[in-house]
């Protein structure tokens, strides 16, 4: 939260016309992403539940399971946003002080950025959730607080406001964010570390 509070902070010294559209984009995908979260909440639950029984392979399965479903939204969210980008994004243009002509075309582009954006954004979160359910908080915390600074704030910082490349330099640039945390969530989950984790002091017994 922290992190795309000042990466909103940042965009917002380009002015009204950046800050407004890619306002428009992060309310459109925290629509989108709420479901996915969801999906995920109850994944860490599940996780969580079967190694506490110590059914590591149940565990593993619900995690496909959980994948499958999330994917199979957010594939059709994608195909959504790029086919009907103007009818999301028209309910928040009513009120709007800045001229449409250029807000619409910005916003359109910025909410294929996330429509992009989600498709790691899905994967990312149902690995997260996996881990996190397992007990691998901690390593969760450090990778988020590593690479919110090292891929979005101080990148973020320097194209806009040392380097002058603009609004869709900065938001392409949270790709490789979110591909870096589908990439390392994705092998801390394969390594299968998480499988040997209990959130309570028991006996873990090998399947």
């Amino acid at each position: 939260m922290v992190e795309f509070a000042i990466f909103m902070l940042i965009i917002g010294t380009l002015g009204i016309l950046e800050l407004t559209a890619s306002n428009i984009a992060f309310s459109v995908y925290h629509i989108i992403v709420m479901h996915v979260v969801g999906a995920g909440v109850a994944t860490s639950i599940m996780v969580g539940n079967y190694l506490g029984q110590n059914k590591a392979s149940i565990a593993q399965k619900s995690v496909s399971t959980s994948l499958k479903s999330i994917y199979a939204y957010v594939l059709v969210i994608v195909v959504l946003v790029f086919l009907f980008s103007t009818q999301l994004i028209s309910p928040f243009l009513t009120n709007s002080q800045t001229p449409l002509e250029e807000l619409m075309p910005m916003s359109i582009n910025l909410l294929r950025v996330i429509a992009i954006y989600m498709i790691f954004d899905a994967g990312n979160l149902t690995f997260q959730f996996a881990i996190k359910g397992a007990g691998d908080t901690a390593f969760v915390m450090k990778v988020f607080v590593a690479l919110s600074l090292i891929l979005v704030i101080i990148p973020t910082y320097l194209i806009i406001s040392v380097f002058k490349m603009g609004v869709y330099a900065a938001w392409i640039m949270t790709m490789s964010y979110v591909v870096a945390l589908f990439t390392i969530f994705y092998f801390r989950y394969k390594s299968g570390k998480w499988k040997k984790m209990r959130v309570i002091d028991m006996k873990v017994v090998e399947e």
